[in-house]
């Protein structure tokens, strides 16, 4: 080390004296007139000596002034070259297997990286910095020239004694990664082993491979051995508690491990089993506990890209049930009406719509009519499986709607509203907004109190005026809250504008920076790839949209729901299957077509009536879901009487002769709910007599 020191700088250090003449005497000593050691400072008088003729303890202290220099001088730089130094030390080896691996094994390395935590690359930073802090000390500048080792044992002692440099010191703290107040500092073994890492990389990313630190790992789920056996009785549909569950597999384990002490000392507690489940992801945990569309909700997902669709590409079509309750336009009760919506994929134009009293064919068909006779027809039309949307009246293959439409109806898996995602939310939306205009909302996220209220009222309101009798004030508030089949029509009219004419976050933006509205998106796409429509005449509409059924002509008649159709001109189709399109509104007439779909006649309702007056289609189904809900009632009447008639003695003991001889010859009672039914029987008994 090439240090030259004034007598007046070498006074007071440790081992010398403190006046200048008496320093200048001893230095005089050490040098024995050596010029080597002594030497005329250049421009000045006074004598200089070097560092080599100060005893031990002065030239450390000098040392150690210097080395503060150094590192306090932020503005220093690290060499890029270093020479290496034969030390051995510990851990070297390691290091130099760990390097090799990684060079031979790049996906090792980025494997490393990528599983680093933020902690980890803090403190791997840190001790990179007190690795650069040694290399400058082993820099040869302005005489300082410390071995490896002297500088790893110069920072080693100084993180102990907390006088590094402010930064320094804060770093080391980090690169220490121990925790307790007396583990402070830095030891010298592993700061030289932080310094054969840094040399031993030639690149960051394996500097940080090799210095950031390890992490404890966890104990993994598959590393329990109970854990299979615990979900067996956790995996129920009926969803048990932790709690539950493990009772059930406490009594097996122990059933399954009587007379060996050992396997039932190893029956886990119960919060070791919670904090094993906790480690499961979550759908793991949840399988078998849920299903269906639930449990799909769990799962990864696949994004659906319209954007790739033309427009009129794809319609999606679904039911949804409203959140309210309207006067039914023909009982004047309140009722919960179902609302069907067909969008359109590409642009998110609501298409067309129908209300109902429930999702039937009637209402799709009604729905798929708006949609086509305003926006034309589409090429595919999806939607679920539900019966109102693939009844054989659309799908049939000669007289089904989408088969002379030439439209392809996709249906979804059972179960998978993911699916139709679209729809889906904008059921949620539309209805949603709807039922929250009315104080008949009946919705989840109403108040709860206010509902009970309303039920309680409306509940006394309906049975006021099924008796015919005045309705009080109280009764007439809450009928006034039900809103009528127009004003619900006239709010849905609002909501479907609303939506289709303002800007929708899953389109496109415009140039100003705001998302297309879906039926300015529409034109505009129209616009810029001059997609063609296919629309229908008004005449094509009429015709097109009459549901088929086929049928066999006898003596110029057909027969569809019930009720007879006649025309001479059925005579030329005497005994062959015709083609029958009906009018879901209009019971009137039908239209009669060859099954080559030519034109034969039109028929008409007259004679041989089932009914006294023509049913139409939608009313012959409302008959046949009222029939269906009064024989529900009937049952549940039924089976609650049951519950009232008490045991007489015991099973042996009952005589039902007295019972079967009253029944004898006693013909049931029969109620009709329908004029149509007592005709029926009437024209029955009339042909028996």
């Amino acid at each position: 080390m090439s240090v030259w020191l004034t007598a007046k700088e070498c006074a007071s250090l440790p081992g010398m004296p403190g006046r200048e003449h008496n320093v200048r005497n001893k230095l005089d000593k050490c040098a024995g007139g050596n010029f080597e050691f002594r030497r005329r400072r250049e421009g000045s008088k006074a004598f200089e000596y070097h560092i080599d003729c100060l005893p031990d303890a002065a030239r450390a202290a000098v040392q150690s002034r210097m080395a503060r220099q150094v590192l306090a001088d932020t503005c220093s730089t690290v060499p890029a070259v270093v020479e290496r130094r034969g030390e051995l030390v510990v851990g070297g080896e390691k290091v130099q297997f760990e390097i090799d691996l990684y060079r031979k094994c790049p996906a090792l390395l980025d494997k490393r990286l990528r599983e680093l935590t933020d902690n980890q690359k803090a403190t791997g930073d840190a001790r990179m910095v007190i690795v650069q802090e040694v290399l400058r000390l082993m820099d040869a500048r302005d005489g300082l020239n410390m071995s490896r080792k002297q500088a790893v044992e110069f920072i080693a002692a100084e993180s102990r004694a907390g006088t590094l440099p402010e930064h320094v010191q804060r770093a080391a703290g980090i690169a220490n990664a121990k925790k307790g107040e007396s583990r402070s500092g830095l030891s010298v073994p592993t700061l030289q082993r932080w310094l054969s890492s840094w040399m031993a990389a030639d690149t960051v990313g394996e500097r940080m491979a090799l210095l950031a630190p390890g992490k404890v790992s966890k104990k993994e789920v598959f590393q329990y051995p109970w854990m299979l056996d615990f979900l067996r009785f956790y995996r129920n549909p009926n969803r048990p508690s932790v709690t539950m569950a493990y009772e059930e597999f406490a009594g097996w384990w122990c059933e399954q491990n009587a007379g060996n002490e050992l396997m039932l000392a190893m029956l886990p507690k119960v919060d070791t089993v919670r904090y094993a489940l906790d480690k499961l992801p979550k759908a793991e945990r949840e399988r078998g506990r849920v299903t269906g569309s639930e449990y799909q909700a769990l799962l990864p997902f696949v994004r659906r890209d319209w954007s790739v669709l033309p427009v009129n590409g794809v319609w999606i079509g679904d039911g949804h049930g409203m959140k309210l309750e309207v006067i039914n336009p023909d009982t004047g009760k309140p009722f919960m009406p179902e609302i069907t919506l067909i969008i359109d994929g590409r642009t998110r134009v609501v298409m067309g719509w129908s209300l109902s009293t429930s999702e039937s064919q009637i209402a799709v068909g009604d729905a798929i009519r708006h949609a086509v006779s305003n926006y034309g027809v589409p090429l595919i039309y999806y939607s679920d499986n539900g019966g109102g949307e693939t009844s054989l009246v659309f799908d049939a293959d000669i007289t089904g709607i989408f088969s002379r439409l030439k439209v392809t109806h996709p249906t979804g898996r059972p179960g998978n509203p993911q699916g139709r995602g679209i729809i889906e939310r904008i059921n949620r939306e539309i209805p949603m907004r709807v039922a929250k205009k009315f104080g008949s909302y009946v919705g989840k996220s109403g108040d709860k109190e206010t509902q009970r209220k309303y039920r309680k009222q409306i509940m006394s309101a309906v049975n006021a005026i099924e008796k015919g009798k005045p309705l009080n004030n109280a009764q007439a508030a809450v009928i006034r809250k039900v809103p009528g089949w127009e004003q619900l029509i006239a709010e849905i009219e609002v909501q479907i504008a609303r939506h289709n004419n303002r800007p929708h976050d899953s389109l496109p933006k415009r140039e100003s920076g705001e998302h297309w509205s879906p039926l300015a998106y529409r034109k505009h796409v129209l616009e810029q790839e001059q997609t063609e429509i296919s629309y229908l005449t008004s005449g094509e509409l009429h015709e097109m949209f009459r549901p088929e059924v086929e049928r066999t002509a006898i003596r110029g008649e057909v027969q569809i729901f019930n009720n007879r159709y006649f025309s001479k001109e059925l005579m030329q189709v005497e005994g062959e299957k015709v083609r029958v399109c009906f009018d879901i509104h209009d019971p009137q007439s039908v239209i009669i077509r060859r099954m080559d779909g030519s034109w034969v006649c039109d028929a008409v309702w007259d004679g041989n009536k089932v009914a006294a007056f023509a049913k139409s289609y939608v009313e012959q189904a409302k008959e046949k879901s009222i029939r269906r809900s009064v024989k529900n009632l009937e049952t549940q009447i039924q089976r609650k009487q049951e519950l009232l008639r008490p045991a007489i003695g015991q099973p042996g003991e009952i005589d039902f002769s007295l019972f079967a001889a009253q029944q004898i010859n006693k013909e049931p009672e029969k109620v009709y709910l329908f004029e149509s039914e007592l005709e029926n029987d009437l024209k029955k008994a009339g042909n028996h007599r």
